[in-house]
């Protein structure tokens, strides 16, 4: 079980890219471990508590399937945190671009979820990334 403490719009900590948009963010209130594969092996890489995320981003149509905060919240957290370090500059060194989070995004679903679920939400993943223009 994640220890996670539920950050309403208007809290400190709330990120401005989110701000108007209504959706529910989570501050991590310990270190949390991911597991993820590469290159066959399974690693484990630690988020730092006080780490914020929105977890699963899902449209909010498909939340009668899917939701936010399930199975694959810890890949979703894996994700996040390394789109952040990357994003400032200091990413671990098998992180050279947004694809190579999304990458890890994927692999990380495959130790958590089937392989259906784990494709589909990588392909959003993928397609939000077109979309923005980030590679």
């Amino acid at each position: 079980m994640l220890e996670v403490t539920l950050i309403e719009e208007g809290d400190k900590g709330y990120p401005n890219y989110l701000k108007g948009s209504g959706e529910k963010v989570y501050r991590l209130d310990i270190d949390v471990k991911v597991k993820h594969l590469l290159l066959g092996r399974t690693f484990h890489a630690t988020v730092p508590a006080g780490f914020v995320t929105d977890g699963l981003s899902i449209p909010k149509i498909l939340r009668v399937w899917f939701s936010p905060t399930e199975d694959g919240m810890r890949a979703a957290i894996l994700h996040d945190y390394l789109l952040h370090v990357w994003r400032k500059g200091n990413p671990p060194p098998y992180i050279s671009c947004r694809a190579d989070c999304d990458r890890s995004f994927y692999r990380a679903m495959r130790c958590y979820c089937g392989r259906f679920k784990s494709l589909f939400f990588y392909a959003g993943v993928r397609l939000y990334t077109f979309i923005k223009g980030e590679g």
